[in-house]
């Protein structure tokens, strides 16, 4: 019996030397770039995307849930399109229009009025001879000489207004991206919550002063939601696809999350590695990147001016290569000066996320079920 313990104790002090061992020899990397690349595989969701169906794809990613909490201040500038080019080309065809029947109207009436003429002036004079005279052989003479040079100017200028129109047409294409810039207060912005992106669950709570109807709590059962604003005490039921972006599917917050990763790893920046710091979920490197507008704004599928200049700070965890936190802080003059923290934790470990009690869900009024 004792032998059986003294064993035991010596595999159990192998084991944990072995362990230690194995702990020192996984040294920190220092190549920004590979701890960018490890970083973006750990963030990827391990799900199949569009599952069924041809276009069904699986990442190689570790990520299958986490709790996260965002904090945000300042203000920015969003740039929204504005639709004012459509009254440039509904000016060009007008001109073309009235140009092209003006010069038409005129050689059509010419050559009536060479034609009216001809026939009022054979009759007038050929009526008072031939009533004074009965000769017949005098009048036909006169009257069909004078009819056949008139036509002569009828050789009309109708290929001169043509050109024109195609001038006019120029202009049209050139005010075509147009912006305008909405600002958006952050200030005392803040959500925390779950996310299973397994399970396409997930339970947020979260305000944002700033945007009106930006408040309240949302569970996400796929493919239902239910929601409900601050103060209410029912939720109300709907469906998950209505959302404009869906925090428990990998297009969500998820992606966002993986192309900040990709835009700090781009070729154009220059990610710099400040070193390794303490973390409360563990040893991180801090890695600082200097944006730029057209990189972000490419990464993120934006058209136009959306986003400024600013500077990303990560810190990514030695172990898992998960992203524990980023701050994004921008002093752009033309975008605003803000900064938006989000801090992530409790990777693949988040609890069950479950719908609310019945008794809590708001049931629709026979006043709006009647048809």
């Amino acid at each position: 019996m004792f032998r059986r313990k003294s064993i035991a104790t010596l595999a159990a002090g192998l084991l944990s030397v072995a362990a230690l061992a194995a702990g020192c020899a996984s040294t920190p990397l220092s190549d920004v770039h590979q701890i960018l690349s490890n970083a973006v595989t750990a963030m990827s969701p391990t799900n199949t995307v569009d599952a069924g169906t041809s276009n069904a794809t699986t990442s190689p990613g570790n990520l299958q849930s986490l709790h996260f909490i965002l904090d945000a201040g300042g203000q920015i500038n969003f740039g929204i399109e504005a639709a004012t080019p459509t009254p440039a080309p509904s000016d060009t065809p007008v001109p073309s229009a009235a140009e092209s029947s003006s010069p038409a109207a005129s050689p059509s009436s010419g050559a009536s009025q060479s034609v009216a003429p001809s026939g009022s002036q054979t009759v007038g004079p050929s009526k008072s001879p031939s009533a004074s005279s009965s000769a017949t052989p005098t009048p036909t003479p006169t009257a069909t000489p004078t009819p056949t040079p008139t036509p002569t100017p009828t050789p009309t200028p109708t290929p001169t207004p043509t050109p024109e129109p195609s001038a006019s047409g120029t202009p049209g294409p050139t005010p075509t991206p147009l912006f305008t810039a909405i600002p958006i207060t952050l200030d005392k912005a803040h959500a925390e919550g779950d996310i299973d992106l397994v399970n396409k669950t997930a339970h947020i709570i979260g305000a944002m002063p700033g945007l009106p109807n930006m408040s309240g709590e949302l569970i996400v059962i796929d493919p239902y939601m239910y929601s409900r604003f601050p103060g209410a005490t029912q939720y109300t039921l709907g469906q998950d696809s209505d959302l404009a972006i869906n925090p428990a599917l990998p297009s969500g917050p998820a992606y966002l999350v993986q192309q900040i990763l990709a835009i700090a790893a781009d070729a154009r920046v220059s990610p710099v590695l400040v070193g390794t710091e303490q973390e409360p979920t563990g040893a991180a490197y801090h890695i600082r990147v200097d944006l730029t507008p057209d990189v972000v704004n490419e990464k993120l599928g934006s058209s136009g001016h959306a986003f400024g200049t600013g500077t990303l700070n990560l810190w990514i965890l030695h172990d898992g290569f998960f992203v524990e936190r980023m701050v994004f802080s921008t002093s752009d003059p033309s975008f605003g000066a803000a900064a938006v923290q989000i801090v992530m934790s409790n990777f693949n470990n988040v609890e069950p996320i479950e719908p609310p009690p019945g008794i809590q869900v708001e049931q629709p009024s026979a006043a709006s079920t009647a048809p």
